[in-house]
């Protein structure tokens, strides 16, 4: 009978995809070649030799497989139970392969065709199938066994790790490990593993002394990871032995370099920094054992461990060098380091400049409160007078005190005071702070609102009249009209009688009263009333109701008055002053912001037959304003390169309006409901509405998109490939990479007259500067305007303008003459100042200086006397900004700056008389800007006739003439003297 294949086709994979009864990575792991199969039929059945089975019964029986499931072995296949002659049984062995714990497609083992087979190499790793059939019979009958065919069990013994290990060592520098191999195992091949059975290799072994050699690298070895043992022979299917462990561990010298970074400053962090370390040891683990040296003394820091930072948070660190000691686990030796430096303190902490949170009048004092500064240790103090500098407050014999609230009670009205901020002058872990001092003059006490209330009575029996007006405290009465001189304050001077004789005179009469005039008080207006003396005055009514109502637009408060409930027929009429009184709907028209003290008065209307009434006065102060909004972009982020997240947040219940054009937002602005995306530069303001407030003032940020940054050095030439070139009408874009990395994209758009205009945005993420430049061309392609935006990260506030950056600029403008604005921004992209130059300023070698610029009106003032200079190679650093706007300029401009202002320093008055025990005051003319005036200092030619105080005030001592000289001192250091005569008179008496 030709015997036919259960499979037509067969795929056998190699060696190197065998697959193990056991895994390879467990010790004495099964390593076999497995030969797997992939079939074309459908069924792995086999097929009936016969044309033709309808008349044949059906196959029966059970398939019995009977054998060692080991490489060699022979396995037997009978079939009991079945009723086929013993004769005529064809068998079909098959084996199947084993991937990944699955099973492949059956392959058919050629050659095996009997029911007995010896299992071969081939058959490791894999599942035995046979197939059996009867040539009397119809179907067939199989069996696949559930082992898996293993190599045979190595019987060579390496022996005991004792006598198969030697000693390590160090020939030529190289670190090994000496093996012998036993007589048994001498022809055999043996290999060996540093990483427990992870990975093996093969082991050169004499084959006459058995003697071979473990190349070990410069690294630690842990008790038991070196292996060796014969290794498994695919072609005896025998499996590899047992491996025998060395049972020490190995360890190696640590050589390793190491720095210490940041700086050594109180509250800093620093890092023990591994500069190189052995391509072997660079998975050791590292520990970190930090020490303080100061005073001879050596003084662990903590516990060692694998942390390579040190937060310098001690006070105990100061004045002390840093030390530290770096082992590994396994390893001898050490690497250490000792700082040569000593830990200082830490700079000065920054004091803003005071001002005042809020005034509190108390009776006839203030309490002011000053602005708190961050963190702790903020101290602040105030003494009475105008003083520059604690040191001249000292000197004028004034104690300072230093307290940790920021709260002063008991300040007298219209009195000059000095308020000084700054942090603790006794830390001993930071450097001295700034001293920053505020010169206030105290407000003067506000009045309470005035009420004028008159009362007529007869006086005896002869028409007599008594006029009494109300007194109220520290007021004075006038019954002759409002001229200043009318008025008297004594303690009956608020009543006076009218004769009979006088009234048929002169019925009509003005009465009036005002506060007494007080330094310490503002002024106030008077009130005045005129009425007849023949006619009653009406009796007062009750007080009028006051309401406030939200305006249209919610941007005011609305008033509205409910008229008193005792008018009984009495028109009554109002005023927001007390003077002048109109009818309701009047005063209802005027509309009242956030905070704001109403002082409503009422009185009854005059009639022909009555006076008016007296007044009431009802005082309310209208609601608060909403809480502004707040608009904040994704993670916080103020600058963005494709599109930016644009969130928006008020209190609960309220509602949101915005704008994206820069446009003040109104009620009628579109209403916020969810974070929204913005492409482009934009600036977001928003307003909230509370409810039964008026809207809040405007919330306004400014997301920029960001331009280009730029790769300073190395400019040369261009590498251009154009990426992308689109044209849409009159407008083209094209992108270009430079050879230093630079992506430049420009994008021109011609207009209908010709003239065009560019923006050219310079990128380079490695270095990490944005630009954009911006050029307007007129039809003759003449440049008429180039400026550029560059935006920069920076730590200490410093503008550096690199000449390759300012190459990229001019040569993306086409000119020299750019006017290029940097931004200088924090870590958090929040922007902390502006500078401003032209780029063809910047020549070597000359000579610029800073100037502070008005953002709203352009006005320049001077900074400071620092020149800087140009680098030879076009670039120059710019430090010591603060947050405001700057222009660089040359030096002559700021020259010239300096003497304009220097032109303003003149006396308002140079002659002043003044009596003796008296004071006045040097003034300078308003012409001059204080802000850059660094400070004035004042002298005078004899003390014992006047003299002078820090603040310019003269005090006259005796009979004499005087010379008061005024020195201004500029922000630039530059000086102008202005002097003023002073006579001392005894009197003012001619």
């Amino acid at each position: 009978m030709k015997r036919k294949s259960l499979l037509t086709k067969s795929l056998t994979l190699g060696l190197a995809l065998a697959t193990a009864a056991a895994s390879m990575s467990t010790p004495g792991g099964l390593v076999v070649p497995v030969t797997a199969y992939a079939q074309e039929d459908t069924q792995n059945t086999p097929t009936n030799d016969s044309d033709s089975t309808a008349d044949k019964k059906e196959l029966t029986g059970t398939v019995k497989l009977e054998g060692t499931m080991t490489v060699g072995e022979t396995l037997t296949v009978t079939v009991e139970g079945g009723d086929a002659s013993s004769e005529g049984y064809e068998y079909f062995w098959y084996r199947v392969g084993i991937a990944d714990g699955k099973e492949l497609s059956a392959g058919d083992i050629h050659g095996a065709e009997n029911n007995k087979y010896t299992l071969q190499v081939a058959d490791a790793g894999c599942k035995i199938w046979v197939g059996v059939r009867h040539k009397d019979r119809s179907g067939f009958l199989d069996k696949k066994t559930d082992e898996i065919v293993a190599l045979k069990e190595c019987k060579i013994s390496l022996g005991e790790a004792a006598s198969v290990f030697g000693e390590v060592t160090e020939p030529y520098g190289k670190k090994s490990l000496a093996v012998t191999i036993p007589e048994a195992a001498k022809s055999e091949p043996v290999e060996y593993s540093v990483d427990g059975g992870k990975t093996w290799e093969d082991l050169s072994v004499a084959s006459d002394s058995g003697k071979a050699s473990i190349p070990l690298a410069n690294k630690a070895y842990l008790t038991e990871t070196i292996w060796v043992r014969v290794k498994q022979n695919n072609t005896t299917g025998t499996a590899a032995s047992a491996p025998v462990k060395y049972a020490k561990p190995i360890r190696a010298t640590l050589i390793l370099g190491i720095s210490i970074d940041n700086a050594l400053k109180y509250g800093e962090e620093i890092t023990a920094k591994v500069e190189f370390i052995y391509e072997e040891q660079k998975d050791a683990a590292l520990k970190y054992q930090f020490y303080y040296v100061k005073n001879g003394q050596t003084t662990p820091i903590g516990a060692a461990s694998s942390t390579a930072t040190l937060k310098l948070d001690k006070a105990d660190y100061i004045g002390a060098k840093i030390k530290v000691k770096v082992t590994a686990e396994g390893y001898d030796g050490q690497a250490e380091l000792t700082t040569n430096a000593t830990v200082g303190k830490a700079d000065a902490r920054p004091v803003a400049d005071p001002s005042i949170e809020s005034k509190e009048q108390k009776d006839e004092t203030y309490t002011y409160t000053l602005t708190a500064m961050d963190g702790a240790g903020a101290k602040y103090a105030v003494i009475e007078g105008t003083y520059a500098t604690v040191q001249e407050a000292q000197t004028a014999q004034k104690h300072i005190q230093w307290k940790n609230e920021r709260a002063f009670d008991g300040l007298e009205a219209n009195k000059a005071y000095t308020f000084f901020v700054t942090y603790d002058q006794q830390d001993t872990t930071h450097e001295l702070s700034e001293i920053k001092y505020l010169n206030v003059t105290v407000d003067k006490l506000k009045h309470p609102a005035l009420t004028l209330k008159v009362t007529v009575e007869p006086e005896g029996g002869d028409g007599d009249k008594k006029v009494t007006i109300g007194k109220v405290d520290g007021a004075e009465y006038s019954f002759e009209g409002d001229e200043a001189d009318k008025y008297k304050g004594g303690d009956s001077d608020n009543e006076r009688t009218f004769k009979k004789d006088e009234i048929d005179t002169n019925p009509i009469i003005t009465v009036a009263i005002r506060y007494k005039v007080d330094e310490r008080y503002e002024a106030t207006a008077s009130l005045k009333r005129t009425f007849d003396l023949r006619k009653e005055i009406q009796e007062a009514p009750n007080a009028a109701g006051v309401t406030f109502l939200l305006n249209a637009d919610k941007t005011k408060y609305m008033l509205r008055i409910a008229d008193p409930n005792d008018l009984n027929g009495a028109a009554a009429e109002y005023s927001l002053d007390g003077q002048t009184f109109k009818a309701k709907a009047e005063i209802e028209k005027k509309e009242f912001g956030a905070n704001e003290t109403i002082h409503l008065y009422v009185r009854k209307k005059e009639t022909e037959s009555k006076n008016a009434s007296g007044v009431v006065l009802t005082t309310k102060t209208t609601g608060k304003a909403s809480a502004a909004p707040t608009i904040t972009g994704k993670d916080n982020a103020a600058t963005f390169k494709d599109t930016l997240e644009v969130t928006l947040e008020a209190s609960a219940g309220s509602d949101i309006y915005y704008t994206t054009d820069g446009s003040n937002p109104t009620i009628f602005s579109k209403k916020y409901g969810a974070p929204f995306s913005i492409s482009e530069t934009t600036t977001v303001k928003a307003i909230t509405v509370e409810n039964d407030k008026i809207a809040s003032s405007a919330t306004s940020e400014t997301f920029t998109k960001e331009s280009a940054p730029v790769d300073p050095p190395s400019y040369g030439g261009s590498a251009t490939t154009m990426d992308d070139k689109k044209k849409d009408g009159a407008t083209e874009t094209k992108t270009e990479t430079k050879k230093d990395g630079t992506l430049v994209t420009t994008t021109e758009t011609k207009a209908e007259d010709g003239s065009v205009t560019a923006t050219v945005e310079l990128k380079n993420d490695a270095a990490g500067v944005k630009a954009t430049v911006n050029v307007a061309k007129d039809a003759d392609g003449n440049i008429t305007e180039a400026k550029a935006a560059v935006t920069q990260t920076s730590a200490d506030q410093t503008a550096r303008l690199s000449a390759g950056l300012i190459a990229q600029i001019t040569e993306a403008a086409g000119t020299k003459a750019v006017e290029i604005k940097t931004k200088i921004v924090d870590a958090n992209g929040n922007a902390v100042c502006r500078l401003t130059v032209d780029a063809a300023e910047l020549t070597a070698g000359k000579k610029m200086a800073v100037l502070k610029i008005d953002d709203r009106t352009g006005e320049m003032t001077l900074v400071n006397k620092i020149i800087y200079e140009v680098e030879a190679d076009g670039s120059i650093d710019v430090s010591g900004l603060k947050k405001a706007s700057y222009v660089l300029v040359n030096t002559s401009e700021a020259d010239a700056l300096s003497k304009a202002v220097l032109k303003t320093v003149k006396l308002k008055t140079a002659k002043k008389s003044v009596v003796v025990g008296k004071k006045t005051k040097v003034t300078l003319d308003g012409g001059l800007n204080m802000a850059n005036v660094k400070k004035i200092t004042y002298k005078t030619s004899k003390k014992s006739v006047a003299t002078v105080n820090k603040s310019g005030t003269i005090t006259a001592k005796k009979a004499g003439k005087v010379t008061v000289k005024a020195t201004v001192t500029l922000n630039n250091g530059k000086t102008k003297t202005v002097q003023m005569t002073v006579t001392v008179k005894v009197s003012n008496k001619k």
